[in-house]
């Protein structure tokens, strides 16, 4: 049971760490997709960003778009320092 909920926590940590670094624009489509996936946990002008609340589908939804945007900033890194070279 442990060794399953494992990956979770983990990821759960990456998108925490990921969504203090966000720009407003990006941090506002977080905050569309659990408004959307998640109304209940209250409306656009106040939400918290709580990951312990949240379904499995928002987490995995949130997750893909948060980390999207990380993995393109990477590879765009990459390419710079590969040109400054």
């Amino acid at each position: 049971m442990l060794a399953s909920r494992t990956p979770k926590l983990r990821k759960k940590r990456e998108l925490e760490k990921a969504i203090g670094r966000l720009s407003g624009t990006k941090l506002n489509k977080v905050v569309d997709l659990i408004c959307y996936y998640m109304p209940e946990l209250g409306s656009k002008e106040e939400i918290e960003i709580d990951l312990d609340v949240l379904d499995n589908k928002t987490l995995s939804k949130m997750y893909s778009l948060v980390m999207a945007d990380r993995s393109s900033k990477v590879q765009n890194n990459d390419k710079a320092k590969h040109y400054q070279a």
